[in-house]
């Protein structure tokens, strides 16, 4: 029974720490865009101007906006029962925003958003949105779908079974030694690298906060590193961080923006939406810490 308790206590001690560490890096970080809530508007257009300039995005069908589960208005994404990356009606939505404030040469980056999921089954798997890098071009919005070129690398959430999380990563086939066979990495030959599943859980019918930081590696090392915490809403704060990773491999490429990314998939039937199914989005923010520009 002691060791219970130590345990419980040892468990609280760490999300007490992990949160204030969270709070502290956001202190030191500059808020560079912000979007606490999106307008109320029927035209996709409108919704989603203050994301722009945008790049590449899809799925009008499926956006609209809410105050369902809050105060605030959030942005709402519709994915209809058996709808997959590969079935083109309410499938789900996806952008690439590069809000003007982001410097060109930007190496370490914090997005945090508020996500809700509404009636979800999770399925085997689906997309939430993350940080992307690389050219200042049309070659840094090109990492997804089984696409992983040289140009850019991306760095997306993913939701799994029951609501597992992962840090999804599109990023260069050069990691260290022996990359494939650590602990919290599923290798995938094509698609991007699942990391860190299930060291963080989404939940049904809940509020989370969710903060993703990155800096990318040095290059010739495999120094980068993404630290995503979660918290549920009456829930600790869970934290996981992928080390020694590699983002780029030239030092013309940097952290652009967020990949605004969601759909159930995987591109096969398989990872279909269950059942019709809404999540929410509000609060967003990109930060940079005070030593995130370089050149």
């Amino acid at each position: 029974m002691a060791r219970v308790v130590k345990w419980v206590f040892f468990a609280l001690f760490v999300a007490i720490c992990n949160a204030e560490e969270t709070e502290e890096r956001s202190k030191r970080a500059t808020t560079v865009w912000s979007l606490s809530s999106v307008p109320h508007s029927s035209h996709v257009s409108t919704i989603l101007g203050h994301f722009k300039p945008i790049y590449h995005d899809w799925g009008d069908d499926s956006i609209s906006t809410s105050t369902k589960h809050s105060s605030s208005r959030a942005l709402r994404i519709f994915y209809e029962k058996g709808s997959y990356s590969k079935v083109h009606d309410h499938r789900g939505a996806g952008f690439y925003s590069r809000p003007s404030a982001i410097s060109s040469s930007v190496d370490a980056m914090i997005l945090k958003y508020d996500v809700y999921f509404e009636n979800f089954g999770f399925g085997i798997g689906g997309k939430l949105p993350g940080l992307f890098g690389g050219e200042n071009g049309e070659g840094a919005y090109k990492c997804s779908g089984g696409s992983n070129p040289s140009s850019c690398f991306s760095l997306r959430l993913m939701w799994r079974k029951d609501g597992d999380g992962e840090l999804y990563a599109y990023i260069p086939t050069n990691q260290e030694s022996g990359f494939k066979d650590r602990d919290d990495v599923i290798a995938h030959s094509t698609y991007g690298q699942s990391l860190g599943r299930g060291k963080f859980r989404f939940m049904n019918n809940k509020w989370h906060s969710i903060s993703e930081e990155v800096h990318i590696n040095t290059v010739g090392k495999t120094d980068g590193w993404v630290k995503i915490c979660v918290q549920a809403e009456g829930h600790s704060q869970q934290c996981y961080t992928a080390n020694h990773l590699r983002m780029r491999n030239t030092n013309s490429h940097h952290l652009r923006g967020m990949f605004f990314s969601t759909f159930f998939g995987g591109s096969e039937k398989s990872y279909a939406a269950p059942n019709d199914c809404y999540s929410y989005f509000k609060n967003f923010q990109i930060l940079t810490p005070s030593h995130a520009v370089v050149g």
